[in-house]
């Protein structure tokens, strides 16, 4: 039983079995593993689950916990209670953080995530990542994860009765997720912190809107990762208005990493409305992900053309349509290690076409 229903009771913020098992088996908690006792308190500080977070807190005098997950959960009341009354401590402890609290908020509560616990080996498998290696201590955790769901009202009892202040991941966590009240009240408060980061973070996340503020508001900018992230997501909207509004442009990335993702119209837009082009590597990765639109509008509209890495690609992926495509209308072929890497991944279609049409492919050394 042991450790596997102490997560069961962590998980599910099940306080008579966690009070049960402190009684009959206190050896699971405390384990520098699992850290049971502080998975309870992240998933009940994120539900505003009193009662738990009071008991835990209690019990474990020694420990020391982190606001964070309250905040996460926007529940102000309960932030202020562990500030006067427990052991806080954001840089001691590599607590799991929004990631595990996340998920079981996400999934609902003990009812909604039984299908969940029944992979015990996977729950337990993470809580280890997690506890071996999870996210890294941070003492703006609490600021950080108010952020990153709009909680501005904690966020601002945050500024005022803590002193960790806030960091770069406050404002990234906001950009990102869209919530632009958050980055106006950064902004006002903590203006040092705005760096041109900011607005390439929002346009990668399609964040709009705030990129549009910071834009109005602020004088940082961007850089040109801006339009290329965006282009990467096949992004019209960010990308023409970037375009439009901004003066950085963008580099071959752009039309690269759209090609690659397999994003045609944003590649034909990138074509006909900006000069910085693309490379080899973009009908090279196109092919190897299997996107033969992408690759056939490329070799008809762009003369960048393709190494031997397409081939490669496309055969060690299988892409037998793309390989087939590749040696009718291109004159790179593969190398040895096209036939190599389809070996590899079992990608018989292409190793038999290769052998059925005698297809060379030299050892390139």
């Amino acid at each position: 039983m042991g450790i596997n229903v102490a997560v069961y009771a962590a998980m599910s913020g099940d306080l008579p079995l966690l009070n049960w098992l402190s009684l009959k088996e206190p050896d699971v908690f405390n384990d520098p593993f699992y850290r049971v006792e502080h998975v309870a308190f992240d998933i009940a500080a994120a539900r505003g689950d009193f009662e738990t977070v009071q008991w835990l807190v209690a019990t474990f005098p020694d420990a020391a916990w982190s606001l964070a997950p309250a905040a996460l959960g926007g529940n102000l009341e309960l932030v202020e209670w562990l500030h006067e009354n427990a052991n806080i401590d954001e840089t001691q402890r590599n607590h799991y953080g929004e990631h595990m609290v996340g998920l079981i908020l996400a999934v609902g509560h003990q009812h909604c995530f039984g299908e969940f616990l029944d992979d015990k080996k996977k729950v337990l498998d993470d809580l280890k990542r997690g506890a071996r290696g999870g996210q890294t201590p941070s003492a703006t955790a609490a600021m950080d994860a108010a952020a990153s769901k709009g909680h501005l009202h904690v966020m601002q009892w945050l500024s005022a009765n803590r002193r960790e202040g806030c960091s770069s991941v406050t404002v990234e966590r906001a950009v990102t997720e869209g919530h632009v009240h958050v980055v106006a009240w950064l902004s006002e408060h903590f203006t040092e912190l705005f760096t041109p980061a900011a607005m390439n973070q929002a346009a990668k996340a399609g964040q709009l809107q705030v990129v549009q503020w910071l834009h109005k508001n602020r004088s940082e900018g961007c850089t040109t990762d801006a339009m290329d992230w965006a282009a990467a997501a096949g992004d019209q909207a960010m990308v023409k208005w970037i375009h439009e509004n901004r003066s950085e442009g963008c580099t071959t990335a752009a039309m690269n990493s759209a090609a690659r993702n397999g994003h045609l119209e944003m590649v034909q837009w990138l074509s006909e409305n900006r000069t910085e082009g693309c490379t080899t590597a973009a009908m090279n990765d196109a092919a190897r992900n299997g996107f033969l639109p992408v690759v056939q509008w490329l070799h008809e509209n762009r003369t960048e053309g393709c190494t031997t890495g397409a081939v490669n690609g496309a055969a060690e992926c299988g892409h037998l349509d793309i390989v087939r495509y590749l040696y009718a209308n291109r004159t790179e072929g593969g190398t040895f290690m096209a036939r190599v890497l389809a070996l590899e991944r079992d990608q018989l279609a292409v190793l038999n076409w290769f052998d059925e049409h005698n297809i060379d492919l030299p050892v390139v050394r």
